[in-house]
């Protein structure tokens, strides 16, 4: 479990990874999401940081139209 704190402004939100299905795959506690990649797959805090990053951004913001 990791909270992430953004100083400008402040701010921040509280993520976890958890093993299944053989991997890892993360989940924001505060947004109450996971992170599907386009084939459905979870994908693990590393993939949404780095290659999935657009994938993860476009997640929270389904989410916020909800």
């Amino acid at each position: 479990m990791i909270f992430l704190f953004y100083s400008n402004p402040p701010s921040g939100h509280v993520i976890a990874e958890f093993h299944a299905d053989g991997r890892w795959c993360m989940a924001d506690a505060s947004y109450l999401c996971v992170f599907p990649d386009a084939d459905g797959r979870l994908m693990s805090a590393a993939e949404c940081h780095g290659p999935g990053k657009m994938r993860a951004g476009e997640v929270y913001f389904e989410g916020f139209r909800r």
